[in-house]
């Protein structure tokens, strides 16, 4: 039912961004003159931070390694999926972002935040910007779906590894629901939200999780070639370019990653309750593991 709810809210998705796509057919006004605002800041900052919401725009595809075990043929069908859904999530990014700057302008870029809402506003007027708005909120919930889908599986992986607490396994017979990791999840979730006021801190609360959670990710990959190296040239890994593509990946989200903590300075709580939600995740992995002799091959 997850999966066939994700693929309507998919589709819904890609209708409303065509529908946007399509006001530049349409549009016949003059664009908002451009604001000089007093610089402020670092520029380094600043373009560190404007690729949080680009970062937050092509991620999604590590999602669907958490699903290997569900896919058909996963080797070749998970690399196809994520190829093939990034490229239509640039071609999507590419035109919505032409349609706001031949609609908008770079002024009515500068001075608008509800971007969608209020292109389709230019052309429908109040009605259109409030149906856009409720059409944007619902496709939102293709995000918030996929995630619960996706990360109560990395707590059953990591459940099956001696990591979490064999709770975390739980699955209900009839529906193969795991009801208890997805209540964690969601109550982790809904704990977040009590400390945030805006839907930019929202983002930058995710793309610090992200980019540190990925980062680190990728760094594991050297470990685990270190440790497998009895295993090159048997074709087990078939990654081109070798250490780069890794390499070039975590020192691009550390950038974002230092950048959005230099933000947490007008809020100093927020790097706080971030940086504790790590120390609970290394307390409650020590305290699985603290007693486990490690495994031999």
């Amino acid at each position: 039912m997850s999966a066939r709810t994700q693929s309507v809210l998919i589709i819904f998705k890609l209708m409303m961004i065509l529908l946007i796509c399509s006001t530049v057919f349409m549009s016949n006004g003059v664009p908002a003159p451009v604001i000089a605002v007093p610089h402020q800041g670092s520029v380094i900052t600043a373009f560190g931070l404007s690729l949080v919401a680009v970062f937050f725009t092509y991620g999604g595809y590590q999602q669907t390694i958490n699903f290997g075990g569900d896919i058909i043929n996963a080797k070749t069908n998970i690399p196809k999926g994520i190829v093939f859904g990034i490229l239509t999530v640039i071609v999507l990014y590419l035109s919505i972002n032409y349609a706001y700057f031949h609609v908008l302008g770079i002024g009515g870029l500068q001075q608008n935040k509800a971007l969608a809402a209020t292109m389709v506003g230019v052309i429908f007027g109040t009605t259109g910007y409030k149906i856009v708005s409720l059409m944007i909120f619902l496709s939102v919930l293709a995000y918030v779906n996929v995630n619960v889908l996706a990360n109560p599986r990395v707590y059953y992986a990591m459940a099956e590894d001696g990591i979490l607490p064999k709770i975390f396994m739980k699955v209900n017979p009839k529906t193969q629901v795991q009801e208890f990791g997805m209540s964690f999840f969601i109550a982790a979730i809904l704990g977040v939200l009590f400390f945030v006021a805006k839907f930019a801190d929202m983002l930058k609360y995710v793309m610090f999780f992200d980019t540190i959670g990925l980062s680190m990710a990728a760094c594991a990959i050297f470990l685990l070639r270190k440790k497998t190296k009895h295993l090159d040239g048997t074709g087990i890994y078939t990654v081109k370019w070798f250490p780069l593509v890794p390499v070039i990946f975590i020192i691009s989200y550390w950038f974002v990653t230092v950048n959005i903590f230099i933000t947490f300075r007008e809020d100093p709580y927020a790097a706080l309750w971030c940086l504790a939600a790590y120390i609970l995740g290394l307390g409650i992995y020590y305290a699985c593991t603290w007693n486990k002799k490690p495994q031999t091959e």
